[in-house]
């Protein structure tokens, strides 16, 4: 009984003062646009799950800046920032 109901309360505040910890900090994402004329390229992800396949818990994410070239297609290796939805594109993934 104490248990669980200390395991209720320490999961209430991991979601409401530490919701960072709850999502992975390194994701897999697919880019579904690539304008990659000039540096910085820009790009829209979508991010995957471990098996590859897309997360349909996080949204698309729109105008992604980055150095590193990617064609549409592609998979990325992201690193969500601070926990939030600013994601940055570690390198592509053969």
């Amino acid at each position: 009984m104490v248990d669980a109901v200390m395991k209720t309360g320490i999961n209430r505040v991991l979601r409401e003062s530490f919701p960072h910890l709850l999502q992975p900090a390194f994701v897999y994402a697919r880019i579904t646009k690539a304008q990659n004329e000039s540096v910085p390229y820009t790009y829209n992800l979508k991010i995957l799950d471990k098996f590859g396949n897309v997360d349909s818990s996080f949204p698309e994410i729109p105008a992604v800046r980055s150095r590193i070239h990617a064609e549409k297609g592609d998979t990325v290796a992201v690193a969500l920032l601070y926990g939030k939805l600013n994601p940055f594109i570690v390198g592509v993934m053969s």
